[in-house]
């Protein structure tokens, strides 16, 4: 028999400032829990990855149920989390800044969750005849694999309305022009053609909003954007401060003060990604640009 992940298309969301309605329906028969992963490299999390098939792979089982006394409307006592694994490292931690969403949601909200991490580069062949694009993060709920973390975090928000991370339709797409602009710097090979003024520009116009409406996107409460643009900004100081030796602006006073108050917070600390994977999982994108 098969389980089904649905992306719950009556959930429509902004992502990168685009209105979108998912409905995409994936069929998972029912097999041993494999570690799968997804390489997360590209400005959503829809990656490709490695679809190498490998017909024995590894098994890695890692988790941690996490404290939490939140009301959940299935029942059950912990969610089950696909996440990123690190380049090389199965069972690890990855550096995938939309897995790392979906956790810091769950650890705002206290829920309990059993996080399972994926290696992308091993996919067994019954996922990925199931779903070949073998996305992550996939949340299991009411036997249903849930993928895409806009769909995750619009289902967490509503089975568990408490703490709210809800933000106003119009505050939804702030910032949401940093990590492209971030991506295209990192990827340049040349100094002149614009990419840093184009980031220094997005982090200008951020630092503006944060002066007016900070100190979080929704003000003095972290809300659901915040959450998604944390590690979008992790891997820009990263990365950056790696590949390219880059700082944040002393133009943006607000943002740095921003990214501080979000790096600092218990549940980024327990999610983050150690920074040799970060810039390990950049590499590919930076070397073969």
């Amino acid at each position: 028999m098969a389980s089904t992940v649905e992306h719950l298309g009556h959930y429509a969301h902004l992502k990168d400032g685009l209105r979108f309605e998912s409905q995409q329906k994936l069929a998972f028969p029912d097999a041993p829990r494999l570690q799968l992963s997804e390489t997360c490299l590209s400005q959503t999390d829809r990656h490709g990855g490695n679809s190498q098939q490998n017909p024995t792979p590894v098994v890695v089982r890692q988790g941690k149920v996490r404290r939490g006394r939140a009301s959940v409307k299935s029942g059950v006592d912990s969610m089950e989390l696909l996440a990123k694994a690190a380049v090389g490292k199965p069972g690890q931690l990855g550096d995938c800044p939309f897995s790392q969403r979906v956790m810091l949601t769950l650890e705002e909200k206290h829920i309990k969750y059993d996080a399972t991490y994926i290696d992308v580069s091993n996919k067994p062949q019954w996922f990925l005849e199931a779903n070949p694009e073998g996305k992550v993060p996939v949340i299991k709920h009411e036997g249903k694999w849930i993928a895409d973390s806009d769909v995750i975090t619009a289902l967490l928000e509503d089975l568990y309305p408490e703490p709210s991370l809800k933000v106003p339709d119009e505050k939804k797409s702030v910032g949401s022009s940093i990590f492209g602009a971030f991506i295209g710097h990192l990827k340049s090979k040349d100094s002149s053609d614009g990419t840093e003024a184009a980031l220094l520009k997005v982090l200008v116009e951020f630092n503006e909003y944060l002066q007016q409406s900070g100190p979080f996107v929704n003000g003095e409460k972290i809300c659901s954007v915040d959450l998604a643009l944390a590690p979008k900004l992790f891997h820009m100081q990263v990365a950056l401060g790696h590949y390219k030796q880059w700082t944040v602006p002393k133009e943006v006073p607000e943002v740095s003060s921003y990214m501080n108050a979000l790096f600092s917070r218990e549940s980024f600390l327990k999610t983050k990604a150690k920074e040799e994977d970060v810039i390990k999982g950049w590499e590919a994108k930076v070397l073969g640009a």
